[in-house]
């Protein structure tokens, strides 16, 4: 059933890919963007012309071996870092992308669900809502990574008390700007108008003239 719906996504990718770019310029964007601190991506050497040379690299599968079209994209367990880039998206004959256990953040890319039969992210750092494209995949295939929100997952909370925050540390400068002028305008009334603040005959002796 998996090889049926590969071929179908094959297919309908023929006639759909016209205009992307190739297959071997998205892998060197995808090396160039990457963080590889294991050396993981060693064999990514793009200084070969011959045709179908990428199939050979780490973790690519190629619908072919004599063409670069890649079929399967495996970089689970690498040690990955970094944010996905959404070039990946245009590796137009793609039908399975496995990043899992890596280290990667960010966002997910919107256009990196299109053609995809299979699909894994999880254990990494990822954070944001799920795109619309990438929901149809199981909620283990992005499991591990707290920051990840919406369906397949939980719903995404709405982060209100980052604006009751701002709003109470508005009112809080306000407060304290408030506070300071009405101090000095208080200050300056009662030292050449004490007469206002004495309503009690009684209160008089505390008052002494600073001039003769």
């Amino acid at each position: 059933m998996n090889l049926m719906i590969i071929w179908i996504l094959l297919l309908s990718g023929l006639s759909s890919c016209s205009g992307t770019a190739s297959d071997v310029l998205c892998l060197q964007s995808l090396k160039q963007s990457l963080g590889d601190p294991n050396g993981a991506l060693y064999s990514w050497e793009f200084s070969n012309d011959t045709e179908g040379y990428i199939c050979q690299f780490a973790g690519v599968e190629c619908w072919h071996p004599s063409e670069s079209r890649v079929l399967f994209l495996n970089l689970g367990n690498m040690g990955l870092e970094g944010e996905i880039p959404s070039g990946v998206g245009n590796l137009s004959y793609l039908v399975q992308l496995s990043l899992e256990h890596n280290r990667f953040t960010g966002r997910l890319p919107e256009t990196m669900g299109d053609h995809l039969a299979l699909l894994n992210v999880a254990d990494n750092s990822l954070s944001g809502p799920i795109p619309g494209s990438l929901q149809k995949f199981s909620p283990e295939n992005f499991a591990g990574n707290d920051g990840l929100c919406g369906a397949p997952l939980g719903k995404c909370k709405r982060r209100f008390h980052v604006r009751i925050h701002l709003r109470l540390r508005r009112v809080n400068d306000a407060s304290s700007v408030g506070g300071a002028v009405g101090f000095v305008v208080g200050f300056v009334v009662a030292f050449y108008f004490p007469q206002w603040f004495l309503f009690c005959g009684s209160l008089r002796r505390y008052i002494f003239p600073v001039c003769a």
